[in-house]
């Protein structure tokens, strides 16, 4: 990825809402529908919606999908407008459990920032066939070394993948590296609180006016000693 893209998904990854629950997110989503239910992704063009029944799908997540806490997968729910609108990352497959109604799944990669810390996300779209519309169906916060592993596996051929292929988790797993690596300050430009304190023009200045002073004290206290060492000769 050039910087341009590691800029604009970092600047993607800011979320402007903030929630600590499931139910928080769903009533925050709730509210959002009533005005627009419509969702583009800039990146591909495609349309979803997001309906009443969307809005309960998204806030469940099974126990061993869970490999994040609570927290963050609200966060993301709450914020899934967005992050379906900015997300860079896109396949399709055939659907897993084969239903009539389904033409394909889509598949979107995208980061999250929570608090300092970004995580990938999935987001899953149905889309069905006829003139019904694309409807987005799950958010999933993923590890990075699941989508390393995902990366690693062999390409299955098109007629019988029912997953995205090996180079949409590669190009995640480079997208979250990439700008978890441009939010990292370089050591060498950091400076500890302690040596900031004595390297500053001012403390420099008053540790030298320091010095100055001990030595004149000093001085002043020899010359008092060669005075009284006279006298007594």
């Amino acid at each position: 990825m050039d910087a341009e893209q590691i800029a604009e998904a970092k600047n993607a990854a800011v979320m402007p809402r903030r929630v600590d629950t499931i139910s928080e997110a769903q009533t925050v989503i709730a509210q959002l529908v009533q005005q627009k239910n419509t969702f583009t992704n800039k990146a591909t063009g495609i349309s979803v919606i997001i309906s009443g029944k969307t809005i309960k799908k998204l806030g469940f997540l099974k126990d061993k999908e869970r490999v994040y806490p609570p927290v963050i997968h609200a966060q993301a729910v709450a914020n899934i407008d967005r992050l379906f609108e900015n997300a860079q990352i896109h396949a399709t497959h055939k659907d897993r459990y084969p239903n009539r109604n389904i033409k394909q799944i889509h598949r979107f990669g995208t980061v999250m920032e929570y608090d300092g810390e970004y995580y990938p996300l999935i987001i899953t779209v149905k889309e069905y066939l006829g003139n019904k519309k694309q409807k987005l169906y799950s958010v999933e916060a993923v590890e990075l070394k699941e989508i390393k592993k995902s990366a690693a596996r062999p390409p299955a051929d098109k007629s019988e993948r029912n997953g995205p292929a090996p180079d949409f988790y590669k190009s995640l797993a480079d997208l979250i590296e990439s700008v978890k690596a441009s939010s990292t300050p370089h050591s060498l430009n950091i400076l500890s609180p302690d040596s900031a304190e004595t390297s500053s023009p001012e403390n420099d200045s008053g540790l030298l006016f320091q010095l100055a002073r001990e030595g004149d004290l000093n001085a002043g206290a020899a010359r008092a000693t060669a005075e009284k060492s006279g006298q007594r000769e």
